[in-house]
């Protein structure tokens, strides 16, 4: 199922209680959740492909590539973050990023035909059924979420802000040439798309491609028609009546409004992370009982390397994350064009991921790291005893040997020279 949706765009963000505003939306939120044919008209429709060094970038192609990288057969995990880039002609300034996260889901039944593709497979992981017993329980895929934001200048985020005057360069200039003249066509171009400036979205807007492993809009970060959708449906009322925002014009207007869904599309990611490391912590439980039942079992090992393996990639994750969201605030303070503008964007991100990092290395690393320990001691311990066990038979059989040799040797000594006597009778 395929689902685009437009929040404050068809539907105008205006101030409440000022009917006389213009028809132009102060800012329009695209959220596309497993749309192709939705992700190619936008690319179009906001110049995201575009091919020239000045205006255009790598996002396109980024985009295009719904499903995370892989490296040795598995999925690779990593985060992605796109300069502010200034499109004089149009006005806007723009900026975007791309982060990798982990969605959990629930272990196939072999007797529902759910077809899921391996592909983004990551790890599995255990739970309690309702017997209480533990039991294969979780499948954890690698999904993307991308986002644009063009500020009217411009943001798989991907952000745009409209400016409110700037002067492109001079057509005259040899050295800029402008992307958008017709007459740029040349023989060896001519079947390039350039598009026409009227044509283009150049307002202020909010664009996130948000893809699941299923297909379905339920199973995207931010899901349908749900809390963080229908918060952004009310932007213009929270932010007036709760009276701790400029709104005095509309750029301002923009401004906090952007602030706030960026700030919320992190904060569905840290949910996001809280409700897979509540699973893992379950998984983790069950590999301690397990363990500590029988400390010596060495069958235990394989699975204790896998989830070392695998909690390390997701504590390089978490780093990428936060790495991705300090860029992401310079990003934006550019785009906004408020050097000084230090602490509002994003400005409880930073705090919920490093909690969220802190929680890794505690509920996961150090744990799995503690039962590695405790099976190399109880092995250890193991051997030691088995080597005493073998030392003490080694000992008993020195003392038999020392006794009975001596008796052996004479015995056979006599028992030789009684044969000699008997052959010379």
């Amino acid at each position: 199922m395929a689902r685009a949706t437009q929040k404050s765009g068809f539907e105008m963000a205006r101030r409440p209680n000022q009917p006389t505003r213009g028809t132009e939306a102060v800012l329009r939120v695209f959220h596309v959740q497993n749309a192709q044919w939705a992700t190619l008209y936008l690319l179009r429709k906001f110049n995201i492909n575009a091919r020239d060094d000045l205006v255009g970038s790598d996002f396109g192609r980024y985009l295009k590539y719904k499903r995370p990288e892989r490296r040795g057969g598995k999925p690779f995990l990593s985060g992605k973050t796109w300069k502010t880039q200034h499109d004089p002609w149009r006005a806007i300034s723009k900026t975007a990023f791309g982060i990798d996260y982990v969605k959990p889901y629930r272990a196939r039944d072999p007797d529902a035909q759910r077809k899921l593709d391996n592909h983004c497979k990551m790890l599995e992981l255990n739970h309690y059924d309702s017997d209480d017993n533990p039991t294969y329980g979780w499948d954890a895929y690698v999904q993307r979420i991308v986002s644009l934001a063009y500020i009217e200048l411009f943001q798989s985020v991907y952000v745009q802000h409209k400016e409110n005057f700037t002067e492109p360069p001079n057509e005259d200039d040899p050295d800029i040439e402008n992307p958008y003249k017709e007459d740029r066509k040349t023989e060896h171009n001519r079947h390039e798309y350039v598009p026409h400036l009227d044509t283009l979205d150049n307002g202020n807007a909010i664009l996130i491609f948000d893809n699941s492993h299923t297909g379905s809009i339920e199973d995207t970060m931010i899901a349908a028609r749900k809390q963080w959708e229908a918060r952004w449906r009310r932007l213009p009322f929270y932010l007036v009546y709760e009276g701790s925002h400029d709104v005095s014009n509309d750029d301002q207007m923009a401004l906090q409004c952007m602030k706030m869904v960026l700030a919320d599309i992190w904060k569905c990611t840290a949910e996001s992370w809280e409700g897979f490391l509540d699973i893992a912590d379950t998984h983790i439980s069950i590999l301690e009982d397990k363990i500590y039942e029988e400390p010596a079992d060495e069958s235990r090992a394989p699975e204790l390397w896998t989830n070392s393996s695998w909690w390390l990639k997701l504590e390089r994750l978490m780093f990428t994350h936060v790495d991705v969201i300090r860029e992401c605030q310079a990003n934006l303070r550019e785009v906004a064009d408020d050097p000084t503008d230090s602490d509002v964007w994003l400005e409880a991100a930073p705090g919920d991921f490093d909690r969220l990092s802190n929680r890794i290395q505690e509920d996961l690393v150090k744990p799995t790291a503690n039962l590695a320990d405790l099976m190399y001691k109880s092995v250890g311990i193991r051997d030691s005893r088995h080597s005493l066990q073998l030392s003490m038979s080694m000992w008993r059989l020195s003392w038999i040997t020392f006794v009975f040799l001596p008796i052996v040797a004479a015995c056979s000594f006599f028992v030789g020279f009684e044969l000699v006597l008997l052959q010379d009778l």
